[in-house]
């Protein structure tokens, strides 16, 4: 025989008829997809500096290894002559880029990393080069630099050297004086 009063303690009761169970569910739903809106944020945020930081590792080592080679041939080329007196000469060592303006045309820092990297790229060769010869030649410097187009992201970006300052670093201020859509 079945005790009538056990049927009340074995019942489940009906939740899902209830109002504050509904707002629970939805409530813990649009959280779920928040919080899963904000982890993707993140995330593509810390993935995208990972990646400029790879990136400017590998061009630092490049850029390195250009060095090295410039001066071994350089080193080889020149072959102590008694002569010759010896006379040090102040040479370009390093380079230095930076724009000015980034903010001021909302560039992101990847496409401000590519064309500083893409001036770096090329005065390379003035690496190695006497401050005296690369001075004398500093107006060719600037029109090459101007008359070139950087095309990131599907935008064309135009731009105007401020400054340049020679010693064993050779120092460019750039600004971005115009940006073009390209189809």
């Amino acid at each position: 025989m079945a005790y009538p009063g056990l049927s009340l303690i074995m019942r489940i009761p009906p939740l899902h008829e209830r109002p504050s169970f509904r707002f629970l569910l939805v409530g813990a739903f649009f959280g779920a997809l928040i919080s899963w809106g904000v982890f993707l944020f993140m995330y593509g945020t810390l993935q995208e500096r990972q990646t400029i930081t790879i990136i400017k590792q590998k061009r630092e080592i490049e850029q390195l290894q250009d060095q090295l080679s410039i001066w071994q041939n350089e080193h080889e080329s020149e072959k102590p002559d008694e002569e010759k007196p010896q006379t040090k000469e102040l040479v370009i060592q390093n380079l230095d880029v930076k724009i000015i303006n980034s903010d001021n045309f909302k560039l992101g820092y990847y496409s401000t990393f590519f064309i500083e990297e893409a001036v770096k790229k090329e005065l390379n060769n003035l690496i190695s080069q006497p401050v005296e010869e690369v001075y004398e030649s500093k107006e060719l410097i600037k029109r090459v630099i101007e008359n070139r187009q950087y095309e990131i992201d599907k935008k064309i970006y135009r731009i105007e050297v401020r400054e340049i300052l020679f010693h064993r670093t050779l120092s460019v201020q750039l600004k971005v004086t115009d940006v073009k859509s390209s189809l």
